[in-house]
């Protein structure tokens, strides 16, 4: 529960990471407490530091190779323990009937 955090009561980053899955659009977002932000759309990664960067203009994922595969990894080991989607987007229609014919 984040809300203590976003309204002031808790002081401090809740996790280590915090990560945001869009299953439609498979794209990811990791936020680490010292204010690094992973953007993974599709084939494209990006790598941010909103500390210094809160517009996102400066792309580090060249430069930051080491944190881009940290923060990868963790990205891989988080998505590894969830469960599938229940309910597919309307842009999934074929994935949704592959999967159909799979059981």
């Amino acid at each position: 529960d984040l809300t203590p955090f976003l309204t002031g009561k808790s002081k401090g980053a809740p996790h280590e990471y915090l990560f945001w899955r869009h299953f439609d659009q498979k794209s990811y977002v990791v936020l680490t407490g010292d204010h690094q932000k992973l953007l993974k759309r599709g084939d494209s990664t990006y790598l941010f530091d909103l500390g210094v960067d809160r517009r996102e203009t400066i792309d580090l994922a060249g430069k930051e190779r080491r944190l881009l595969k940290k923060l990868d990894r963790e990205r891989l080991n988080w998505d590894d323990q969830l469960k599938p989607p229940a309910f597919l987007g309307l842009s999934q229609r074929d994935e949704y009937i592959r999967s159909r014919q799979q059981k």
